[in-house]
């Protein structure tokens, strides 16, 4: 962050003799943000893609993905020419790679961010604002360290105190993004959720080498659940 957030605040508070000591912004959510978030989402997708084609070898191949498994037989030209010309891919896909909600890699979900992010420019999401390590002193002498406020869309959080107040330390701004409205994970943590995808994405590439190239003298990989063979 270039620049602070929020400005910690003092205001007299409806009970006579009290304060209560708040956030407010004062540094618009930056828009790069979003920004950078479609753009590791979109990393992540396309390295899926280039694997279909590097197996297939048809330039135009995409990993076939649906909303359920159904879906994905039924809807997705990917999948049924795979499954005419590469019919073992098509099976190691569906049962292990699992590429519809709430697979086990996740790979829907991810698709799915891509999309929204093409047709949206700015993907969903909802931040907030926190003031943390805050230190304030009330009129008796009483010291609260460590104290945190938070400022979001439409509120902000304070705390009462015996007035008037002292500030001895104002703390430090640190911001908070989730996933919005519209998008298959909303409210999920950003950074996390990115991380966790990461580690996914990885995981699934593995089994794609697996499948293709079989077991490596370099990296010993654990056998298949579904028993598949190189090919």
């Amino acid at each position: 962050m270039d620049s602070d957030l929020t400005r910690l605040t003092i205001e007299d508070d409806f009970e006579p003799g009290q304060q209560r000591v708040k956030v407010v912004r004062i540094t618009e959510f930056p828009p790069s943000i979003p920004l950078i978030i479609g753009d590791a989402v979109h990393n992540l997708q396309t390295a899926f893609d280039y694997i279909m084609v590097a197996i297939t070898g048809m330039d135009w191949m995409a990993l076939p993905v649906g909303r359920t498994r159904d879906d994905i037989i039924s809807k997705s030209t990917h999948y049924r020419t795979i499954k005419e010309t590469f019919p073992n891919l098509a099976t190691f896909i569906l049962d292990e790679i699992q590429p519809y909600q709430r697979g086990q890699f996740l790979l829907w979900e991810l698709s799915e961010l891509d999309r929204i992010d093409k047709h949206r420019l700015i993907l969903p999401t909802i931040n907030q604002a926190h003031r943390l390590g805050v230190g304030v002193e009330d009129q008796r002498g009483q010291r609260f360290s460590n104290s945190w406020f938070t400022v979001g869309k439409g509120f902000s959080t304070t705390q009462t105190f015996l007035g008037p107040v002292k500030v001895h330390h104002e703390g430090r701004t640190a911001l908070s993004i989730s996933f919005g409205p519209g998008t298959p994970l909303k409210g999920e943590p950003v950074v996390e959720t990115l991380d966790k995808f990461s580690e996914l994405a990885l995981q699934a590439i593995e089994r794609f080498e697996r499948f293709h190239f079989g077991r490596s003298d370099r990296v010993c990989y654990p056998p298949s659940p579904h028993g598949y063979d190189a090919t």
